[in-house]
């Protein structure tokens, strides 16, 4: 990953929603989660940061979304293939660091996104 600044995520990694047309999910939080264990290997404990991360924020009683950033010069790649993947558990810049293949990514960014678990009392 390091060494040509490229995160790849393989097809098998993401739960599949849909068998045909073939949906799968990927969670953009826990994907901030799996690079931050990484950055703290030694392996990766050398190697710049591969993304930014702002927590969820409550704001007028109202709790925001997480927000995951890849940053320059780290791009990602989905397994290349027929299949949808759609992006949940955070907003994100996914699509402007992704690199195109035949994988269709949904993402669902938005100002005002909510954060569903802590709206429902399910944070810790």
């Amino acid at each position: 990953m390091w060494a040509n600044n490229h995160i790849f995520v393989p097809r098998a990694d993401m739960p599949v929603v849909q068998v045909s047309p073939e949906i799968r999910e990927f969670d953009v939080a826990q994907f901030h989660l799996d690079l931050r264990t990484l950055h703290a290997s030694t392996l990766g404990a050398p190697h710049s940061r591969t993304h930014n991360h702002n927590t969820i924020a409550t704001i007028v009683g109202v709790t925001y979304a997480r927000l995951v950033e890849v940053i320059a010069p780290y791009t990602l790649e989905f397994e290349d293939g027929q299949y949808t993947v759609i992006c949940y558990g955070a907003n994100h810049n996914l699509a402007e660091v992704a690199i195109e293949n035949q994988v269709r990514m949904v993402t669902n960014n938005s100002a005002g996104l909510i954060d569903r678990d802590a709206a429902l009392g399910r944070i810790g």
